[in-house]
């Protein structure tokens, strides 16, 4: 079985969610491309070698069939980094089991973190973490007194546009405004001005209206609206959104028009990523206040058994539950007490009876439950 480049994320994870334990190891690697001074990636060298001493470690023998199959998976990953590298992606996703003829690899628009994984099954831990952190869809509302543009962006991919502009009978107003306010050097005229002022303000106020009205139609339940322009501008919009709305808004400074389409995308999914870092942290915050009262449980073992039960309705689990090597940027490699085999697993069962992932920063999660938050559907 072997992947090409239209797989998404969600695909990849479906895909792999639904492959079945082979006669050799699957190798599974996640990369952050970002690069030194040479060009070539931070993490390539360390991953590497990280990779070998698994193999090393764990399969001493060059002669056996399970050697051989993971010698061809490094040997294959190198080739994928390289070839992302050249294509300019900011991250690799790799899982693959030579033997088996099992290959996935997707180039990715925003980097996970670094870490590398041999086992019966394919990690998912930094799959699903990059999902929850950059896979939310964002609709970006630029907003100035004169244009309002959408775009709806997802992994730092722009999906879909719009943009809406105020009628023509504000323009001639904002002209008209110019020319009389320019005959009232000694006061005259004044009043005429204040009542096109009026106007002016008036269409404003109805073209923020329309933008609030665009929006809703635009966006759909769920996702978060990055609303960017200057301060009146977004105030104007945002005191007509409806409740709902608004409560899905993340307000930013206007964009720099200078950015190219890559770069906004890329900025944006970094907005994104920090909103659902807050989220996370959050939800743990209510879990610790004991908000959900009989429903809260902690720790691996209580999780397995709310799976088992088919209870388990969300999963919080803390970034470092899991091996890994940081990013490019922080390249420090983290272990936890507890065996990763175990998040895995329970991460497996989680997905698949449909309960909501969500990845928090919250140490005490980390130092009193093994990383593992959970709540039940009843």
């Amino acid at each position: 079985m072997t992947s090409d480049q239209d797989i998404s994320i969600d695909g990849l994870i479906s895909a792999l969610r639904a492959l079945e334990t082979g006669t050799v190891p699957v190798l599974t690697a996640t990369i952050d491309l970002g690069v030194g001074g040479d060009g070539r990636p931070v993490a390539l060298r360390m991953l590497g070698q990280a990779v070998r001493e698994a193999i090393d470690r764990g399969h001493p023998d060059p002669s056996h069939a399970t050697r051989r199959s993971l010698d061809e998976d490094a040997a294959a990953l190198e080739e994928a980094v390289e070839r992302a590298t050249a294509h300019g992606a900011a991250g690799l996703i790799y899982a693959g089991a030579a033997e088996d003829g099992v290959l996935f690899t997707l180039e990715a628009p925003v980097a996970p973190r670094n870490a590398v994984d041999i086992g019966e099954r394919p990690a998912l831990f930094e799959i699903v973490r990059t999902r929850y952190l950059s896979g939310r869809p964002a609709v970006l509302v630029s907003a100035s007194l004169r244009e309002v543009e959408l775009s709806r962006v997802r992994y730092a991919v722009v999906e879909d546009t719009d943009a809406i502009s105020p009628s023509s009978r504000l323009e001639k107003h904002q002209q008209r405004t110019k020319r009389e306010g320019k005959g009232s050097i000694d006061g005259a005229g004044g009043h005429a001005m204040n009542r096109v002022e009026q106007q002016v303000e008036a269409h404003r106020a109805i073209f923020a209206a329309d933008a609030a009205q665009e929006i809703a139609q635009f966006a759909a339940p769920g996702e978060m609206i990055i609303l960017a322009g200057v301060d009146e501008a977004r105030s104007a919009i945002l005191g007509r959104l409806s409740e709902p709305l608004r409560a899905a808004v993340v307000e930013a400074p206007a964009l720099d028009p200078t950015q190219d389409e890559r770069s906004r995308s890329t900025h944006l999914t970094g907005l994104v990523v920090t909103e659902q870092q807050r989220l996370g942290d959050l939800a743990a915050a209510a879990w610790f206040s004991g908000e959900h009262g009989e429903r809260a449980m902690g720790g691996i073992k209580a999780g397995l058994a709310a799976c088992e039960q088919g209870r388990l309705g969300t999963l919080i689990l803390h970034e470092d539950a899991v091996d890994h090597f940081g990013t490019a940027v922080d390249a420090r490699s983290y272990s936890p007490e507890h065996d990763p085999i175990e998040i895995e697993a329970l991460l497996l069962a989680a997905l698949a009876q449909a309960a909501e992932v969500i990845i928090t920063r919250d140490p005490r999660a980390l130092e009193q439950h093994q990383g593992v938050l959970g709540i039940a559907r009843y």
